[in-house]
């Protein structure tokens, strides 16, 4: 954790170089929507605080260094405190949802979809609704939590370095029936000792993450295409509607056509 001073407080009330749809500041917090034109570019800069932007339509591509990180509907991009970064938009205007937080530190920058972008999704829903202070801040908190959190324990690193062959096919094949036999050969351990493995590294059981994968494939056709819930449930490889829209709301908190209604404001 960093403490704030009044340079941070400074610029964590900085404008983000877009033009803004809505605002709310609380004690440390500063959460926002910003619309940003086609094609434009903003050049290296860094937030004195740390930053979380969830795209709701459009995208762009942000550079860290030598690093591409590329910010998609539904993606969440995390960014601890003095981070430098520079952004190109799309051919399309681009909508960001955008949540600083002067007392949170972290390492490297990530663009990552599930837990972080549904908590972020959340938060922006109960924004809208016009929630007070404390459950803004709460929410926020949490999802602080969940973008930074582990990203510097050494043994959840070690663990999903030792699992990334079967976290690797996971993705590839979440639509299938994976088998965990499989998956442990591939990781060259006993399945017991896999699912332990799993557990360090990503917090959750195997088939709860690839569960998460369906939904996260959901998240995406949701914000980026008019395919019909149904046709979006068969193509992430649940049962049918139902089965989507019942895991989809214990995931997320919301069900697949609510999510597709805040993403497009």
């Amino acid at each position: 954790m960093v403490g704030i001073v009044p340079a941070a407080l400074d610029a964590l009330r900085a404008p983000l170089g877009g033009a803004s749809r809505r605002e709310r500041v609380l004690p440390g917090i500063r959460l926002s929507e910003t619309v940003h034109a086609p094609g434009q570019v903003l050049a290296r800069h860094a937030h004195a605080a740390a930053s979380l932007c969830l795209v709701l339509r459009g995208g762009f591509r942000e550079r860290h260094g030598s690093r591409d990180a590329d910010g998609a509907p539904s993606v969440l991009i995390a960014r601890g405190p003095g981070v430098e970064h520079s952004d190109t938009f799309g051919a399309v205007a681009s909508h960001c949802f955008n949540v600083e937080l002067d007392d949170v530190g972290a390492g490297q920058p990530a663009a990552d979809a599930g837990p972080g972008a549904w908590a972020a999704a959340r938060l922006l829903g109960e924004l809208r609704g016009g929630a007070d202070d404390l459950v803004l801040e709460g929410l926020a908190l949490e999802l602080a939590a969940t973008a930074f959190g582990d990203r510097g324990d050494p043994g959840v690193r070690a663990a999903r370095d030792a699992v990334r062959p079967a976290t690797d096919e996971l993705r590839a094949t979440f639509t299938e029936r994976p088998s965990l036999r499989a998956l442990a050969d591939a990781v060259g351990v006993h399945p017991m000792h896999l699912t332990r493995l799993f557990r360090r590294a990503h917090g959750t059981s195997v088939g709860e993450f690839v569960r998460g994968l369906r939904v996260d494939f959901a998240c995406r056709e949701l914000a980026d295409t008019t395919r019909s819930l149904a046709d979006i449930a068969a193509s992430a490889g649940f049962t049918d509607q139902a089965h989507m829209t019942r895991i989809f709301r214990r995931l997320t908190g919301t069900t697949p056509a609510r999510y597709r209604a805040l993403l497009r404001g």
